[in-house]
């Protein structure tokens, strides 16, 4: 049984302005010079999916909120989340029409609480599990989230670099200049 998750928007909010990112086609590329914030946009939709993410200096800066239209199993939901201060634990669930609020959900578990990661798990129709996870010295059970299934969706552009290209191992690194020199690699 296929499972769909798909964005369909972000957008980005800061003092100045809005903008938006469409990804509504069945492929979309994202390429640019290094710096041009390629990384930082997909860090901002981790963010908006209520994720620990990795965000530069110059987004903390400059971003006030990120929005996402998701398409998640069957549900069409859209999460605004802020960067900084208090609100940056809790996403808002926005109806997808008006944008109006229809209720806001924390991003960490608490005592009876519904989390982000507890909607978007229904919505996908996952079940609630536990796995054993030890921590000094004993075993206790730990819920899989919504974010341990986002690592499947989204690689880090580090990641892709150890395990694809190899060049951030130590070992490899006399091999991969060599490669980088015969073969005029970057």
């Amino acid at each position: 049984m296929a499972v769909h998750l798909r964005i369909v928007s972000l957008t980005v909010t800061t003092a100045e302005a809005e903008q938006t990112y469409r990804f509504d086609r069945p492929a979309t590329v994202v390429t640019g010079p290094i710096g041009t914030g390629k990384s930082s946009l997909l860090m901002l939709f981790k963010h908006a999916l209520g994720g620990s993410a990795m965000l530069t200096p110059a987004v903390r800066d400059n971003v006030l909120s990120v929005r996402a239209e998701v398409v998640v199993g069957d549900e069409r939901v859209v999460l605004r989340r802020t960067i900084e201060g208090d609100t940056a634990e809790t996403v808002d669930l926005l109806d997808p029409h008006s944008l109006a609020l229809e209720r806001t959900l924390p991003v960490r578990a608490g005592e009876g609480a519904t989390t982000l990661s507890d909607h978007l798990l229904d919505a996908l129709g996952f079940p609630r599990e536990q796995i054993a996870a030890r921590r000094e010295g004993a075993a206790r059970p730990q819920n899989l989230t919504f974010n341990d299934l986002y690592a499947y969706v989204y690689i880090q552009a580090r990641e892709i670099d150890r395990q694809v290209v190899g060049h951030l191992d130590s070992w490899f690194e006399p091999k991969w200049s060599a490669l980088e020199v015969l073969r005029g690699l970057t």
